[in-house]
């Protein structure tokens, strides 16, 4: 496993911490300041058979993040990049749609390791503050593989920074 990335803003520095997702067969770096999220309260928001594989927050930064996976079909066509893209474009269809005070901020894909991740930037509205999200998305072993990061829209130069260095390290075993 590799060691830990620092990462410097203008707010300070923090730590990216690997953590390798054996059963999906990633592995990310993620900052030190994120803790998990009680398996009581995880079951409060998920139901058992859709809790995610990561779930964690930072309530002092209000900052989360949220990585899961499911079985996916082969693409008929063979063609990896047109495959995860193609699912993307149906979470990007159901995100926009059903996101209270939607608002597009970027969509951009990047190959790793010769896989396609897709990603698309956001912002939200809550029912006091405005959030800022990134959702990425990628295939891996018959797993579609998603998560989200998201912050406070007011902190969005900080944790993008943050963020997109997180998505840097994602690599596949």
């Amino acid at each position: 496993m590799s060691s830990a990335y620092i990462i410097t803003t203008e707010k300070g520095e923090f730590s990216l911490i690997p953590e390798e997702l054996i059963d999906v067969g990633i592995s990310i770096s993620l900052p030190d300041f994120l803790k998990d999220i009680s398996e009581e309260d995880i079951s409060k928001i998920f139901p058992a058979t859709e809790q995610p594989i990561i779930l964690r927050s930072c309530t002092e930064r209000n900052v989360s993040f949220l990585i899961n996976a499911s079985d996916v079909p082969k693409s008929d066509s063979g063609n990896e990049e047109e495959f995860v893209l193609g699912l993307f474009r149906g979470q990007h269809n159901f995100i926009s749609r059903l996101t209270p005070g939607y608002v597009e901020h970027g969509v951009r894909s990047k190959t790793i390791d010769c896989h396609t991740i897709a990603c698309l930037e956001y912002s939200s509205n809550t029912i006091d503050d405005t959030l800022y999200n990134i959702f990425f998305l990628t295939v891996h072993n018959d797993k579609m593989i998603f998560g989200t990061f998201s912050c406070l829209a007011k902190d969005l130069l900080e944790m993008n920074i943050v963020f997109l260095a997180c998505l840097s390290t994602l690599s596949f075993c």
